[in-house]
């Protein structure tokens, strides 16, 4: 929880851009939701999170949207070795997005990867590295 600041890293071309991710508790400590800002020079990207165990699929669940796309996107949720594997869930599997997070010494990775060949390849989208502002 808390405030996060470090910069997001593009797998394509290598640019780095700063960025600021806020994390609060909901729901009593059930949930959480993050609320994203990169500052970027045509207007900022913002995104917003929210996390809860799904009671339904007996699994954590995390919806997202961006002021980019404007749509939901779902992704479900499994702890592996000490990280979060996070999957979109949907109709199309030959297309999903995968996002892999984990806190290692003080730092927050977080990678985002895509498939178009229902996983037999992924590409790295983005990496951001974050540190912790305070402990909110």
């Amino acid at each position: 929880m808390g405030l996060w600041h470090g910069h997001r890293t593009d797998g394509d071309s290598g640019t780095r851009h700063s960025m600021t991710l806020r994390v609060e508790s909901i729901l009593g400590g059930a949930g959480r939701v993050e609320h994203l800002r990169i500052p970027l020079p045509e207007s900022d990207y913002l995104g917003y999170a929210v996390e809860v165990h799904d009671p339904q699929w007996n699994r954590p669940v995390r919806q997202y949207v961006n002021n980019r796309r404007m749509r939901f996107v779902r992704l479900e949720g499994s702890r592996e070795e000490g990280r979060w594997i996070w999957l979109s869930a949907g109709e199309n599997e030959l297309r999903r997005s995968k996002l892999v997070t984990e806190i290692r010494n003080g730092l927050w990775l977080r990678k985002q990867y895509r498939t178009t060949d229902g996983g037999a390849t992924w590409q790295l989208l983005w990496q951001d590295e974050l540190e912790r502002v305070n402990n909110r």
